[in-house]
């Protein structure tokens, strides 16, 4: 009976060392968020999103940007440190056809993308809320 408990015991042990864990390290990052309202620093303007279904998916090393309500929709590679978040190498997402890399910056504005890189820095990152800014935006989000 021992015999049996020790060679379970060594398998299930063997099987355990032989997985890799892939896991994230974006702590709160990582989530749904819908994009609840857009500040303008340099004009004061304060436009609510709240009635919109814009989202960003953060999840591993990507973040899909999307419009529910049937718009476009984005993926992007980023980079986050405790005060910074990159987000670099923005492509239309095509399942069909395959992605295609943004080159016009205009069609990122309604998700508060302005540049690529967009170099982000981060005012308040919790489980429920984050918000964010660059030199023109500050983006208020809700996680869902």
């Amino acid at each position: 009976f021992v015999q049996i408990i020790i060679s379970c015991w060594l398998t299930l042990s063997l099987l355990l060392c032989g997985c890799k864990m892939d896991t994230s390290h974006n702590g709160d990052l990582d989530g749904y968020w819908k994009l609840t309202g857009i500040d303008s620093l340099t004009l004061g303007i304060t436009t609510d999103y709240t009635d919109r279904s814009i989202f960003w998916a953060v999840q591993k090393d990507l973040i899909n940007v999307r419009d529910n309500a049937g718009g476009n929709e984005y993926v992007f590679r980023f980079e986050q440190t405790d005060s910074s978040l990159t987000v670099y190498n923005g492509q239309l997402y095509d399942k069909l056809n395959g992605n295609v890399m943004v080159e016009e910056m205009l069609e990122l504005a309604p998700f508060g993308i302005n540049s690529q890189p967009a170099f982000f820095v981060i005012d308040h990152l919790s489980s429920r809320r984050m918000s964010i800014h660059d030199d023109l935006l500050r983006l208020n989000f809700k996680k869902m």
